[in-house]
């Protein structure tokens, strides 16, 4: 019915209507220049407004902005109007998006849907905005218009290098990447060479991430390998990424030698900040690998070092994201007691809005994480919701785990006992599928918590006794296992089990000790 009554408007209406559906969302000086680059203007969507598929909303200064009046007629005149005149409105809007210095972001959405498969120009032209959105620190934005030049091109030589430096793009600033189906069957068919197929292989094993974290990590460190033989610069990030999944998967000793390698690798010379990573990473890693096994003291030898250089590290006012991003991660890593509006992670947060919602949402976290811990639960709670919005719609389920893991302790810090059924449902889970095995320590932590603090006294023993089993012991004493096992030794006191709460006590003493 909606395509019936586009197609009946005037044909000057027909154009007004189909350049306002293709910039929706653009803002109206796109739509304007679309227009009049049609030799229309908004006039011309007055037949439409009486046929009911567009709407005028009362804006600033008096003037009323124009939009369809349900979401879905934007598809509908679409339809109606045929492929040809859309790909030719988006043409437009491309030339308009440029014209008026839009973000990359819109120029590339625009040039891909108004561009013929072959198109030499169009490839050009998505290149030369892949390079503006990395010149602004936009890396997510850049990888988005690689991959829609290479689904462009005809040349499959072009097509796989386009599709390489793609995943290079998306990779270096996160490596959780979301869905990622289309460039990686790009990359399978393209004939790379041994440095482009590092990268290949580095996204496929982080994609696997989201149906088999242990499986996930066998590919990280094939991919590891084949990096050092090439001496590939994706060696010191995939290092990074595996050792992480490492301790996600509880496997203490591979994530040492990974997190030693990493450290043999920063020890080269003239590294200095190579890559985006600061030059404590492989240290932080290393140290924090050893906490996990329990080798407290040799933790802190790592660590107190790599405190203090990432303390006294001043802050470029051109800093590149990847390594101001890395910086903020290993901030959090490390303990250094910076609020959420500490300027590091303000800073990441601004450079990011709008290009990589991946990031963001971890970024999100670190931000509830900090906010919690001075006892701004609201603030930490509506943090954790955006980032867990932000996952949901990504379909981002490591990404999700992490945001979970934070949002059960907050419930049980504030008594959401409702709350935390449902996120602790779906932490278990996720976890149970992905084979991650530490969450499952943050809810068996906060299920503990909560009924501890409601006076559920077995209850609270029965979440807790879990987390004195062999377990990685997390990234500091704040983590899940620690802090569990002495919310433990209180349930047992409570209870009067003094023999076994000495016995855990004593246990919780010898390893934090040196800490």
């Amino acid at each position: 019915a909606w395509g019936g009554a586009f197609s009946a408007l005037p044909l000057p209406s027909q154009a007004a209507v189909l350049g306002l559906c293709v910039t929706r969302g653009a803002g109206s000086g796109l739509l304007d220049w679309v227009l009049a680059d049609c030799g229309i203007g908004r006039a011309d969507l007055a037949a439409a407004v009486e046929a009911g598929l567009v709407q005028l909303i009362p804006g600033s200064a008096g003037r009323a902005r124009p939009d369809v009046t349900h979401p879905l007629i934007a598809s509908a005149v679409l339809t109606a109007a045929g492929e040809g005149p859309t790909r030719a409105m988006h043409g437009r809007a491309a030339r308009g998006a440029r014209a008026l210095n839009l973000a990359p972001a819109a120029v590339i959405d625009h040039l891909f849907s108004g561009s013929d498969p072959g198109d030499p120009a169009a490839v050009h032209a998505l290149e030369a905005e892949a390079q503006r959105a990395l010149d602004n620190g936009q890396a997510a934005t850049a990888a988005r218009a690689l991959q829609a030049a290479a689904e462009l091109s005809i040349s499959g030589e072009h097509r796989g290098r386009l599709a390489a430096r793609a995943a290079q793009s998306l990779l270096t600033v996160t490596p959780y990447v979301g869905e990622v189906e289309v460039l990686l069957d790009m990359l399978a068919r393209a004939d790379l060479t041994h440095q482009e197929s590092i990268w290949a292989d580095w996204l496929r094993a982080e994609y696997m991430a989201e149906q088999d974290m242990r499986a996930s990590l066998t590919f990280l460190v094939m991919a590891a390998d084949r990096a050092r033989e090439v001496d590939s610069e994706a060696l010191p990030h995939i290092l990074w990424s595996a050792t992480y999944t490492a301790w996600a998967v509880g496997d203490g000793e591979t994530a040492l030698e990974l997190a030693g390698s990493f450290v043999d690798w920063e020890a080269t010379a003239d590294r200095g900040t190579s890559g985006g990573l600061p030059p404590w990473a492989g240290r932080t890693m290393l140290g924090l690998t050893r906490f996990q096994l329990g080798d407290v003291a040799g933790a802190e030898q790592e660590l107190a070092v790599a405190r203090e250089m990432a303390a006294t590290w001043e802050m470029p006012t051109d800093v590149d994201i990847r390594l101001l991003v890395n910086v903020v991660v290993l901030d959090q890593a490390l303990g250094l007691h910076r609020s959420s509006s500490d300027p590091r992670l303000l800073t990441a947060v601004r450079r990011l809005e709008g290009d990589n919602a991946e990031t963001m949402s971890f970024l999100r976290n670190i931000q509830a994480a900090r906010a919690l811990r001075v006892g701004e639960t609201a603030l930490a709670r509506s943090l954790v919701e955006e980032g867990l919005d932000l996952s949901r719609a990504l379909q981002s389920s490591p990404n999700i785990i992490l945001r979970l893991c934070t949002a059960v302790r907050i419930d049980a810090m504030t008594g959401g006992s409702d709350a935390m059924a449902l996120h602790s449902d779906e932490l278990r889970m996720l976890s149970r599928r992905l084979g991650h095995a530490s969450a499952a320590a943050y809810a068996s932590r906060a299920e503990g918590l909560l009924a501890l603090a409601e006076g559920r006294l077995d209850d609270a023993v029965g979440s807790l006794e879990p987390l004195t089993a062999d377990l990685l012991l997390g990234i500091g004493p704040t983590d899940p296992v620690p802090s569990g096992r002495v919310d433990l030794i209180e349930a047992l006191v409570r209870t009067g089990d003094l023999v076994r709460a000495t016995e855990i006590a004593g246990q919780v003493q010898q390893v934090l000790a040196p800490s």
